[in-house]
């Protein structure tokens, strides 16, 4: 027995020495490594590729939301939020109340329940910049101690995170960030596609398994996502593929937390050399 598993480790050994040994020659005679990491500018084209798909996926999603029933809670504290800001301009002396019989379309219209009747708020044109100044600052005071307009905008803040991150992100992600990758042979995005890199299996030397892409798409959905979405909003889309990057950097062979979870790496798709290949054997066989 102990012979069996000193053979099959010794024959396993020589097929990565093999491996390694090999040269690979591109279309202009340059050779590379085999599964080597791709240049650093491949790797930024695609980040900013799948960033800006990414992003733009997002808030179309986003909007199509808003005019939705999804978003009729978030719609009501937006307009909750807007009022509450009216009447403090109002206690400020930061603008004037104006009275209306019915909704004015030129302008955002509130309600006052106590009087019965509609109006909207003017600015006041301030001939001292002090002035304006002093009351703009007592408004915000008074937003700040207002505890029904804090707890309406944790309320907004916590739908938009849930609409935005959780709905719209989760379904931008599932889309370009793990069914693309799935259904293409090279286990890539968009970007990565557009910029010749794939994904590699490091434990299984060959490209990515459909359960290791699940994990890897797990974890960047979220940890790299929802996570730093609630903290960092919109800059997430900027933050995290940049730290994600110099993460990568200080790795040797260019891996960064998602990849590390996924044991898989981004390699150059010229230099995919694998021990073997399920897909790669099949199109041999349908060729002969």
């Amino acid at each position: 027995m102990a012979l069996f598993f000193l053979s099959k480790s010794y024959k396993y050994s020589n097929i990565l020495r093999m491996e390694q040994e090999k040269i690979i020659v591109d279309s202009l005679g340059h050779s590379i490594e085999p599964n080597a990491k791709p240049y650093w500018l491949k790797r930024v084209l695609a980040g900013i590729i799948d960033t800006t798909i990414l992003f733009f996926a997002v808030w179309g999603l986003y909007s199509l939301a808003l005019i939705t029933p999804v978003a009729n809670n978030l719609n009501f504290y937006r307009d909750e939020m807007s009022y509450y800001q009216a009447v403090e301009m109002v206690n400020a002396g930061y603008a004037i109340e104006v009275v209306t019989t019915s909704d004015d379309t030129e302008h955002t219209v509130y309600y006052n329940e106590e009087s019965n009747y509609y109006y909207y708020v003017s600015l006041v044109d301030f001939s001292d910049n002090s002035e304006k100044a002093t009351a703009y600052n007592t408004y915000l005071s008074n937003l700040d101690n207002n505890d029904n307009y804090q707890e309406v905008k944790m309320r907004y803040h916590l739908h938009n995170y849930v609409i935005t991150a959780i709905l719209c992100g989760g379904i931008a992600e599932t889309i370009f960030f793990f069914i693309i990758p799935l259904t293409n042979k090279y286990r890539a995005t968009i970007g990565k596609l557009l910029c010749g890199t794939m994904l590699y299996s490091i434990r299984n030397q060959t490209r990515v398994e459909w359960y290791d892409l699940i994990k890897r798409f797990v974890f960047l959905l979220i940890i790299e996502s929802w996570v730093f979405y609630f903290f960092m909003a919109q800059f997430t889309y900027i933050i995290v593929p940049i730290g994600m990057y110099i993460i990568s950097l200080f790795s040797k062979q260019g891996r960064t937390l998602h990849d590390f979870v996924s044991g898989s790496m981004v390699i150059d798709s010229r230099s995919y050399s694998p021990i073997y290949d399920d897909e790669l054997e099949e199109e041999k066989e349908e060729q002969q």
